[in-house]
């Protein structure tokens, strides 16, 4: 904190203070923690008393209660909530008032990449072509340039076929083509209907009125749909490494391509 001497008023004045808060990077996802930093400028007496705590809601302390601060800038080895965004509060005071100044966090990332590679065609006789897309997403920004391999074994050993190389995929907030109603927005439909419970069951519905559904909803990852029953399933989570599709015949599952990096490639 910087103090400069008092010039012309003789009432107290508040204690003016700023924070910015950012996640540690490079660390392991058990392990992480945040860097909270401030600055304060008191033209009246000495600062005192300097708190910070963190909730869901500006000036809310539900996600950690009251911590003093000893320095101006602080690393905190911490789990906190994830997924969500995060409001930091820094509370300065001195002898007579106290101010307060609010950072955020849009995430505290506390979970691994989560992704899925879907082949197009579960058999092919293309002697030198294969086509599949792919889809990752996380809570917190990707790298654009990631690396893929091919063989006949999973985990960084399946390079029997092609050995590792980069690739750029493109981060999609916005349906990447075509317009709302365009399965262009989606990965290579796969047979079955994924084992989670849905975000609503709509019926009588045809599959663009599904597609349609599925990219007007903000929280749509994903839709389950049969022909034969005219059934749209909406979803808020997509085929990954951890979930699973039940083999339901009459069902496709479309994978958006518009929530987050996504890719195809021969």
């Amino acid at each position: 904190a910087s103090i400069y001497p008092l010039l012309s008023s003789t009432e107290p004045r508040m204690p003016v203070a700023n924070c910015s808060v950012e996640q540690v990077a490079y660390r392991a996802v058990m392990y992480p923690a945040f860097r909270l930093s401030f600055s304060a400028v008191d033209d009246d007496s000495r600062i005192e008393n300097i708190q910070y705590f963190v909730g869901l809601a500006p000036g809310k302390d539900d996600v950690v209660e009251r911590q003093n601060m000893y320095s101006p800038v602080i690393v905190v080895p911490r789990t906190l909530a994830g997924g969500v965004q995060l409001y930091f509060t820094v509370e300065v005071g001195n002898a007579e008032n106290k101010t307060v100044a609010t950072c955020t966090l849009s995430t505290y990332d506390i979970t691994l990449p989560q992704g899925l590679v879907i082949p197009s065609y579960r058999f092919t006789s293309h002697p030198n072509e294969i086509l599949a897309s792919m889809a990752y997403w996380d809570d917190s920004a990707l790298w654009p340039t990631q690396w893929r391999a091919i063989g006949f074994e999973p985990s960084v050993q399946g390079r029997d076929e092609s050995e590792w190389e980069s690739f750029n995929s493109q981060m999609f907030s916005t349906p990447p083509t075509g317009g709302t109603n365009s399965l262009d927005n989606f990965a290579t439909p796969q047979i079955g209907q994924l084992v989670t419970s849905p975000l609503e069951e709509l019926l009588n519905l045809t599959q663009a009125n599904c597609t349609t559904s599925c990219l007007r909803e903000t929280r749509c990852q994903a839709f389950d749909y049969s022909a034969a029953r005219s059934l749209c399933r909406i979803l808020s989570s997509s085929r990954t490494s951890s979930t699973r599709l039940a083999t339901v015949e009459d069902y496709q599952h479309y994978v958006r391509l518009g929530t987050g990096y996504a890719t195809q490639h021969l």
